[in-house]
């Protein structure tokens, strides 16, 4: 049956999921049949008006609309949790934009309630859903036990604050509003490469922006007590660079450094290989198509709030450590959900 789905929300993002998702609508089992947004977005009425899809303005409407199935959740970080409850308790399926939330006590709330209301959360995290980290996932195990990785997230937001072009940047609540919504991508794929580490230390400086939302640059270790595994992030909005985003990994056997594994060979020598992907659809396709099929095999998708939970307790350790200057070790708790 087909899957009914609104679009909540129609800033960039918002957008980005409507170019992929409409063109797919057979293959992906889905329609979109209404877009939530503001009243007078007189963009997101045109581009509604033009598809053949309803607009709202009323989210109690949305909430109420027994033909409609799931729900994509595009607003600003601020309102994902709310937003998120208020449709997991409607029985409509979610798919939010990361950050899910910004506590951990928010995400046992989510947990809790889509347990009870037996429906599926898609934490948008499209980054597990690219080609280049699934194929650096699948060559670990050549380069041995890994001992050390190194993770760079570099993105240029300078222009964008500096010009308030994202407005909505400043009213977060979240002090370190940047590791929830960019640097969170590195430390969900550090777990999901190499496990949950078991202390964070973490620094952090303003460099560019001069406190006009947070800190600019991150520093990150974890600590893996069971191998003594080391990891190290570095995240930074303001990098005047071409933005950067990849994983560095050293084993026992060799490395892979941007996309090249090194080996070492039986008879001392050295083999080079560069690690070869292709990718036929987007990140946000493979990333919806995942969402669909958790609900029609029932089970958890791929970034799931118990994923959810585990980089919202690393994050909350992060923010400790930065403020207190010291090693903190990293409380999960339960995290099945």
């Amino acid at each position: 049956m087909v899957m009914n789905v609104c679009i909540f929300g129609l800033g960039q993002q918002g957008r980005r999921y409507f170019s992929v998702v409409k063109p797919m609508e057979k293959k992906l089992d889905i329609s979109i049949k209404s877009f939530l947004t503001s009243e007078g977005n007189s963009s997101a009425i045109g581009l509604a008006r033009n598809n053949g899809i309803k607009v709202w303005t009323d989210v109690r409407e949305v909430l109420d609309d027994r033909g409609l199935d799931g729900v994509i959740i595009c607003t600003p970080n601020r309102f994902h949790a709310k937003q998120t409850l208020d449709f997991a308790l409607a029985g409509k399926h979610i798919l939010c934009e990361k950050p899910l939330c910004y506590s951990s006590r928010e995400a046992r709330e989510i947990a809790e309630v889509s347990r009870r209301s037996g429906v599926s959360i898609q934490v948008g995290m499209n980054c597990r859903f690219r080609e280049q980290n699934r194929a650096l996932r699948a060559r670990l195990r050549e380069i041995g036990r890994v001992s050390h990785f190194v993770g760079w997230y570099y993105y240029n937001l300078t222009r964008s604050i500096v010009n308030d072009e994202k407005p909505w940047i400043k009213e977060e609540p979240c002090r370190e509003f940047f590791l929830y919504g960019g640097g969170i991508h590195l430390v969900d794929l550090s777990v999901w490469f190499f496990g949950r580490p078991n202390w964070v230390f973490a620094s952090a400086t303003d460099n560019m922006l001069k406190g006009k939302v947070g800190n600019d640059f991150y520093s990150v270790e974890f600590g893996y007590s069971d191998n003594n595994m080391r990891g190290h992030l570095f995240i930074c909005k303001s990098a005047i660079v071409e933005n950067r985003f990849f994983f560095d990994v050293f084993g026992t056997k060799g490395s892979i450094v941007q996309s090249k594994i090194i080996t070492l060979e039986k008879n001392g020598g050295v083999s080079e290989e560069e690690l070869k992907f292709s990718q036929e659809y987007p990140d946000l396709y493979y990333e919806v198509a995942d969402w669909r099929e958790s609900i029609r095999q029932n089970r958890p998708p791929e970034n799931s709030v118990s994923s959810a939970l585990v980089n919202t307790a690393i994050l909350e350790s992060i923010e400790k450590s930065i403020d207190k200057q010291t090693v903190i070790p990293i409380e999960y708790g339960e995290v099945d959900a």
